[in-house]
């Protein structure tokens, strides 16, 4: 990427391929910190959305660092919200905590993560992000059994978060687990409603 002369650049997307196209596997995008690196010289952003199809291959240290090259993010879509990725999400929950410090202005977040990694109960947040109303989270992995643990971690970052909105929609017969964890995890968000804490 030739990015050296954008620094007044506030608007950056990035799509995939069409999954219904027929590509060599050459021609996929699939990017990584290294092929992601140069967006952070780009500190003026305001909008970031990646959304390769097949995913990409960062995460939590990766976040952090567009965390802080990004502090006037308003918008952020990380991984396509619709299609199921092939290889999963190495952003954790625990990637999220440095997100919401250093982003200070974000209203929409649109994420894959992989919530099947529980944090550490005594982790606590200093920062909470009171903009932010719906939190996407694509097909974003979660156990069935650990819903009620990732609710109230999402409640202490998001205190007015009441929705969750996720892919697993589209994939109900081979995802039944997810479908049923994020939609618990919906509900609690919802009948705590916002103002929590």
């Amino acid at each position: 990427m030739a990015l050296g002369r954008c620094h007044t650049l506030t608007s950056v997307t990035i799509t995939g391929e069409n999954p219904s196209l027929a590509m060599r596997p050459r021609e996929i995008f699939h990017p990584d910190q290294e092929t992601l690196s140069p967006l952070l010289s780009l500190s003026n952003l305001t909008h970031l959305q990646l959304e390769p199809y097949r995913g990409f291959d960062i995460g939590d240290d990766m976040l952090r660092h567009l965390s802080l090259a990004f502090p006037h993010l308003y918008s952020l879509i990380l991984g396509s919200l619709t299609f199921l990725w092939p290889i999963p999400s190495r952003i954790t929950l625990i990637g999220l905590i440095p997100l919401i410090a250093n982003c200070p202005k974000l209203h929409h977040l649109g994420i894959v993560i992989d919530a099947t990694i529980i944090p550490d109960t005594f982790i606590f947040s200093p920062t909470q992000n009171t903009n932010i109303k719906t939190l996407q989270v694509g097909c974003s992995r979660i156990s069935s059994l650990i819903g009620v643990t990732v609710a109230p971690f999402l409640m202490d970052l998001f205190p007015n978060v009441t929705g969750i909105v996720h892919g697993w929609y589209e994939y109900p017969d081979s995802s039944r687990n997810e479908l049923e964890a994020w939609n618990g995890v919906g509900s609690l968000l919802k009948d705590f409603g916002p103002g929590r804490r």
